[in-house]
């Protein structure tokens, strides 16, 4: 059996790679090559799925960003809110990907309240979303509560960055892809 690459193969498969270069997480993809046996329809069909998850997951990667929260709320701020609505229109142009919404919180409080908090979080961005348009099943949500921090420190200017929701895509079987952590910040 013979393997061909086409441009438009390895073009597809460069923003994949650009996708997954951008990340911190990631699990390895593989590549579908056309073939030149009985079976190329069948290939060719999953290689244009496999294009079209690809391209899903690089506008995701690009365009995702962290949400940030008040000190002790769970509340949606018009930032957020504005931030979410680009998210959903992504997630709803997309429907075989998925995300987990990550909440996250700073350091005060007890271990047992943060992982609450960080749930009413990622529930209150996955809820909105939900609201928007996005299909229930295309979302999951979990607390890491202030077990995860992106700085480490006291003060305001630390814990604010700890007070987030972040985002992990999720293609086929919830298996973890890779993680989009906010990469313009």
């Amino acid at each position: 059996m013979t393997t061909r690459f086409t441009l438009k193969n390895l073009l597809t498969w460069a923003v994949v790679g650009a996708a997954v270069q951008a990340c911190s997480t990631t699990k390895n993809v593989d590549v579908v090559a056309e073939s030149t046996d009985s079976s190329k329809a069948k290939t060719t069909k999953a290689a244009s799925t496999d294009a079209a998850t690809a391209a899903a997951v690089a506008e995701i990667v690009e365009n995702f960003r962290r949400v940030y929260f008040e000190f002790d709320s769970s509340t949606l701020t018009p930032s957020t809110r504005d931030a979410l609505l680009a998210n959903t229109e992504i997630l709803r142009r997309h429907r075989t990907v998925s995300v987990e919404v990550q909440g996250h919180c700073d350091d005060r409080g007890t271990t047992e309240y943060n992982l609450s908090l960080g749930d009413r979080r990622a529930r209150a961005i996955r809820d909105y979303l939900v609201k928007a348009g996005v299909s229930p099943q295309q979302l999951t949500a979990i607390s890491f509560g202030k077990e995860r921090p992106i700085q480490v420190g006291d003060g305001e200017p630390t814990w604010s960055k700890n007070r987030r929701a972040e985002f992990r895509v999720l293609v086929g079987t919830k298996e973890p892809l890779m993680a989009v952590r906010g990469t313009a910040e």
